[in-house]
């Protein structure tokens, strides 16, 4: 049960009727041993929004350790507190801005990695490159070394997890169907979660005919970017019509990337031996070669992808496929143009590696019928006109890293 306790102008909150006293007495006392004058705490202070609604800090260290020595046995649990380079302290603040509310929450860097690719890349230029219509986006900079991957996965031990058994058989199972690239991959004594990553890209190229590593992330830049434009459900729901998305990732060599695009068509046309509505069309999209996928299994859709000016654009339209080349052209307007990304950008300060967008507003109003039916005209109407967007964004540094979110409201307001 809470315990309460009032000190001059302050409520105090408790689990124990100890700490109401504790903190009384040093709120009476003016107590020099206080949080304030621990060095995580200042270091922490030093980092929150000047200007703040409310405010969170955590000594992470301290319940690191705490967590640890609870569960330092526990072979689940145990294995990434090995790998883990935790962070001395962690803060979370709020302010107020015009019309929205910020988030931030900020670590320092145990190992600062100024030298990380996905770092020293703003991706918010790729909104850009997005339609204007887009209701949920994601921008990424990743480093296209998978060596890098090999090396950070490779630190997480997971053979004290009682997958023994199971790693036994799959390794049977991938030596059954190749030993040549498959066997010996999975070692059932000694796992961890580098070996995970190699049985997935061999699976993949078993599968496709394609090594993800080797035929396509060593040609890609680190950029990558994931739109879906406007859709709507029914209460039940059931889209009325396809759902336009839409990849991009950034390239920096064309030939070999379009030589994996002709094995992937290749491998999908010998799925006609059993589906014999599979197939595929060549077509030109903005002048730009483009495969769209055919079958009858994709109903409505169209899956469709070709290299475009620096980019691999897969999109499960030749609609979205063509709004997006647009965008790669510079026609027409984009995201970026909206009003509402502006808004928030203006809030959140741009990023680096990372952020993800969602058009709130029009989100509420493509889910009314489904998520809003007990709802009355003015009840809905009240919600979605109060809802903005969300921008999160990773604003880091190599010192800190620091995730901002903003959430603006009240986007008809003048």
């Amino acid at each position: 049960d809470a315990v309460f306790g009032l000190s001059d102008d302050l409520l105090i909150i408790a689990s124990e009727y100890r700490v109401v006293r504790e903190m009384a007495r040093r709120i009476r006392d003016n107590s020099d041993n206080t949080l304030a004058q621990e060095p995580n705490f200042a270091a922490a202070r030093a980092e929150m929004r000047p200007t703040r609604l409310a405010s969170a800090y955590l000594n992470a260290e301290a319940a690191a350790n705490n967590i640890e020595r609870t569960f330092r046995n526990d072979p689940a649990i145990a294995p990434f507190f090995d790998a883990a380079d935790l962070p001395e302290w962690a803060a979370l603040s709020a302010g107020l801005v015009e019309r929205g509310i910020v988030f931030e929450q900020v670590t320092p860097n145990a190992a600062a990695d100024a030298d990380s690719s996905a770092n020293s890349q703003d991706v918010m230029r790729l909104a850009n490159l997005l339609p204007p219509d887009t209701v949920a986006a994601m921008l990424l900079a990743f480093d296209p070394d998978v060596d890098n991957w090999r090396k950070t996965l490779r630190q997480y031990d997971m053979s004290g997890l009682y997958l023994t058994d199971a790693a036994y058989m799959l390794d049977a199972l991938m030596y059954e169907m190749d030993p040549d690239s498959l066997g010996g991959m999975v070692d059932p004594e000694n796992l961890h979660l580098g070996q995970a990553l190699d049985a997935l890209i061999i699976g993949v190229e078993v599968l496709t005919g394609v090594h993800l590593e080797f035929d396509l992330i060593d040609h890609l830049n680190g950029e990558l970017a994931l739109a879906v434009s406007e859709f709507e459900l029914n209460d039940a729901l059931e889209l009325y019509e396809p759902v336009d998305a839409a990849l991009l990732l950034g390239y920096h060599d064309e030939e070999p990337l379009a030589e994996t695009l002709g094995v992937l068509t290749d491998r999908w046309l010998e799925l006609q031996y059993y589906d014999p509505s599979v197939d595929y069309d060549q077509i030109e999209v903005n002048g730009s070669p483009a495969t769209v996928l055919l079958s009858d299994m994709f109903a409505n859709y169209n899956p469709t992808y070709g290299l475009y000016d620096g980019y691999l654009v897969a999109a499960t339209t030749t609609d979205m496929m063509a709004d997006t080349t647009e965008r790669i052209a510079g026609d027409g307007g984009s995201l970026a143009d909206g009003d509402e990304y502006r808004r928030a950008l203006q809030h959140a300060g741009g990023g680096s590696g990372f952020a993800l967008y969602i058009d709130m507003h029009r989100l509420s109003w493509l889910l009314e019928d489904t998520f809003y039916g007990g709802l009355s005209d003015g009840q809905h109407h009240a919600i979605s006109d109060a809802l903005g967007s969300l921008l999160v964004v990773d604003a880091s540094t190599p010192a800190h890293t620091r995730i901002r979110a903003v959430l603006t409201l009240f986007p008809g307001a003048e």
